[in-house]
């Protein structure tokens, strides 16, 4: 049977996250929360934990998970945001300039954290502007653009929160909810499952040989 490492930057989420693993029948070895601004050194203890604790796929979150998926061969899934999540996001960043009538509101995201979202412009009634960013370097890029570009808030993680206190901008953090990990953890479970199937027919066939 597949195992499955968590490993995410919101504490709140581990406990709900060990939750809807069991609930989903999951075999979990490791459940631990990491900050997003750990050190690579860090990233490869938990990389060489999971090794130990022979874990077949590791679910992450936007930068982490692409540096992980870099640092070693084991199956990694990104979690990623509802587009529910997103919307509340939204909102919650429009509220915060109720003076503005249709507010240019920006978001700082790793692509692999959120689908096709566009739409929610339109929805929302704001002026709906995404950068998207791989590295540290290229996020920082992007939020000088979005600066530039006069967005009215600016969502994102840790990183675009600190450069927003420093700019004097507002800023929303870029919460997950027990919705994006239960929906990544169903993803992992399947890829879990083909995992599985692989290993049962190498060992038939290694038994025919």
């Amino acid at each position: 049977m597949a195992r499955y490492a968590i490993v995410l930057p919101q504490k709140e989420l581990i406990k709900p996250a060990q939750r809807i693993a069991k609930g989903l029948g999951l075999d979990v070895a490791l459940n631990q929360f990491l900050s997003m601004s750990a050190s690579e050194e860090e990233l490869v203890r938990v990389i060489e934990e999971c090794k130990k604790r022979k874990v077949d796929i590791i679910i992450a979150r936007g930068r982490q998970a692409n540096t992980i998926k870099e640092m070693t061969d084991l199956t990694v899934v990104a979690l990623q945001l509802t587009g529910q999540e997103i919307a509340a996001l939204l909102k919650q960043a429009k509220n915060m300039v109720p003076e503005i009538e249709r507010p240019k509101i920006g978001l700082v995201i790793v692509p692999n954290l959120i689908g096709d979202v566009q739409l929610l412009g339109d929805v929302l009634d704001i002026d709906f502007h995404t950068y998207f960013a791989y590295s540290k370097k290229e996020t920082e890029y992007a939020m000088e653009k979005a600066v530039l570009e006069g967005m009215d808030v600016i969502l994102g993680g840790e990183f675009v929160n600190a450069y927003c206190r420093r700019r004097g901008k507002r800023a929303v953090f870029l919460f997950g909810t027990e919705d994006s990990v239960y929906t990544s953890l169903l993803h992992a479970r399947d890829i879990g499952l083909a995992i599985d199937t692989e290993k049962k027919n190498s060992a038939h066939f290694e038994t025919l040989l």
